[in-house]
């Protein structure tokens, strides 16, 4: 089955590995969906996939949390609800759905093209005649590569001990100027609107192309059209570092975060379950038509796979309706799942990279089979 890549760091970690370490495959004998997600959420921890793991469970408007763990190896203490995580390239649903409400309000199209957006002429950003749209960046199909600056290039004459402190370096020194530099010498490898493949390259442009619609910036139009309304705190705010979780790789050695003001749209942001909870009642409830258009296939592939505004739309091994993203950082990964036809989703967030990413979109459905008779 073909598989979205969604990871921040895809050529440093191996964030976006979703099938390995699963977490342990006995599902718990369980009558609730409370306990199923208590049971394997602490053998998921007890298994050594993460060091901690805090969930939030929306269940037709209720919310649960869940948390295990420890948010540090070196000074150990149980996250909450209120314990802050990077959620990576989850970062580009809200960037997509910035894009919705543009679209509705007449400000942008999705059939746009990009070069509108952009300042100067980029003849380059076009394959055999057919431009990059803004539908192609949210639907991630923008032939695009995947990052600027190139990380294989920041990496080649790194120690690998050292290669997320240089990748974290150039992203902090990354700014608009150097960006726009870089992408008129950049080569589309695909014809847009055709391949499905991670770009946070894309995601930057589609962020951008939302500013410029708006001629206003990111953070601002975040907190207008997103964190305000839903009761959310911001995603970016120095004082949220000081219940940040300390990110780790599965060799247990601490990350660094990420940081920059270049990276922010594409996989910068950091929130906690408590935020979450209310960012994932409201894509289940849809009553903003800016979230039910987010929520609409853009791209279809031939084996069924589609992606709305940056969500990935198939069915569960049940065969119900899911909308999922996930994200991963340096040391951190999280999962976001929707099940609208159930009233159900769920958000996960582990500090660890790896294989911490994929196991958590196992542990979701592990936990939804335990307790499939709930609903």
């Amino acid at each position: 089955m073909r598989r979205i890549a969604f990871c921040l760091t895809l050529a440093v970690a191996s964030a976006c590995a979703f099938a390995a370490a699963p977490p342990p495959a006995t599902a718990p004998a369980t009558t609730t969906l409370d306990a199923a997600f208590r049971d394997l959420g602490q053998q998921f921890v007890a298994a050594g996939h993460t060091d901690g793991l805090s969930m939030a469970v929306v269940d037709h408007g209720k919310v649960t949390y869940y948390n295990f763990g420890t948010v540090s190896r070196e000074h150990p203490a149980r996250p909450t609800e209120d314990t802050t995580y990077e959620i990576g390239s989850v970062t580009k649903v809200f960037a997509s759905l910035l894009l919705a409400h543009a679209v509705l309000e007449g400000k942008a199209s999705p059939d746009d093209n990009l070069r509108k957006y952009l300042p100067g002429a980029y003849p380059n950003l076009a394959f055999e005649g057919t431009p990059v749209r803004l539908r192609d960046l949210a639907s991630t199909t923008s032939g695009l590569p995947d990052n600027l600056p190139d990380f294989r290039t920041l990496m080649k004459d790194a120690p690998a001990e050292r290669m997320p402190w240089v990748v974290r370096d150039a992203l902090v020194a990354y700014g608009r100027p150097q960006l726009f530099a870089d992408l008129h010498q950049t080569v589309l490898a695909t014809k847009p609107g055709i391949t499905q493949k991670h770009s946070n390259l894309g995601a930057v442009l589609l962020g951008i192309s939302v500013e410029k619609a708006y001629g206003s910036d990111f953070d601002t139009l975040r907190r207008r059209y997103i964190e305000q309304p839903l009761g959310m705190a911001s995603g970016h705010a120095p004082g949220r570092d000081t219940h940040l979780a300390t990110g780790y790789d599965d060799a247990h050695v601490a990350m660094p975060d990420i940081e920059g003001d270049y990276i922010r749209i594409a996989g910068g942001l950091r929130y906690s379950t408590k935020d979450m909870a209310k960012f994932v009642d409201a894509e289940l409830k849809a009553t903003d038509p800016a979230i039910r258009l987010t929520q609409t296939a853009l791209w279809t592939g031939e084996d069924g796979l589609a992606v709305g505004y940056n969500w990935r739309i198939d069915k569960a091994p049940d065969g119900v309706r899911r909308l999922s993203h996930t994200g991963g950082t340096f040391g951190m990964s999280t999962y976001v799942a929707l099940y609208p036809d159930q009233g159900l989703g769920v958000v996960m967030f582990a500090n660890r990279s790896g294989n911490a990413q994929g196991g958590m979109a196992e542990l979701t459905e592990a936990v939804r089979a335990a307790a499939s008779h709930v609903h």
